[in-house]
């Protein structure tokens, strides 16, 4: 063989082992690019999971949160119902004939506390409670109504007046009360 087919020859084997080389490499490089737009995809699958998963929880967090505050909304609603109808009863109280309810909480005073020796009731109320007992008057309260009386000593004292009645009736009564105001 000359010189000139060794050359040949050895360009030839050269040029192959080239060639080899770079499709190697290629494929080597398509591999690569391939495995990394995987790991890509299932990145972007695994984010796109992960935030469908928080939207979802927010969404829920949300329809909670408007929940709570609509039952909020709701029960302070609620509340402001009772506590008008709680105001009216006074009010009602209020319109009563004041000789004959005083007449009758004097009469249960007498009997509940048999050794009462004061009485006291509101300034509007004072000279009524004046002319019918004879129970030392003690002087004036600040209630709507009614009356408090007291023993000798001072150490027993029954309140009788509308505000105490009423919230005593109401807080027995309120289970009953908020049902019929709020169906």
């Amino acid at each position: 063989m000359g010189l000139d087919n060794v050359i040949t020859k050895v360009q030839h084997d050269g040029d192959e082992t080239a060639k080899k080389l770079i499709s190697n490499a290629e494929q080597q490089a398509d591999k690569t690019l391939q495995d990394a737009q995987t790991h890509a995809a299932e990145l972007l699958a695994r984010k796109k999971e992960e935030i469908d998963r928080q939207i979802k929880a927010l969404k829920i967090q949300e329809e909670n949160s408007l929940e709570i505050e609509k039952k909020k909304i709701r029960l302070n609603a609620e509340k402001e119902v009772l506590q008008l109808a709680f105001t009216q009863c006074l009010a009602a109280l209020q319109q009563l004939p004041r000789d004959k309810t005083l007449m009758a909480l004097l009469a249960k005073a007498t009997k509940e506390l048999p050794d009462a020796t004061y009485v006291s009731a509101n300034p509007k109320d004072a000279p009524i409670v004046r002319h019918l007992t004879k129970l030392q008057y003690a002087g004036t309260i600040d209630c709507q109504g009614g009356i408090v009386v007291e023993n000798q000593d001072r150490t027993i004292k029954l309140d009788l007046r509308y505000e105490t009645l009423a919230a005593s009736v109401w807080d027995a009564h309120l289970k009953e009360i908020a049902d019929l105001l709020l169906r």
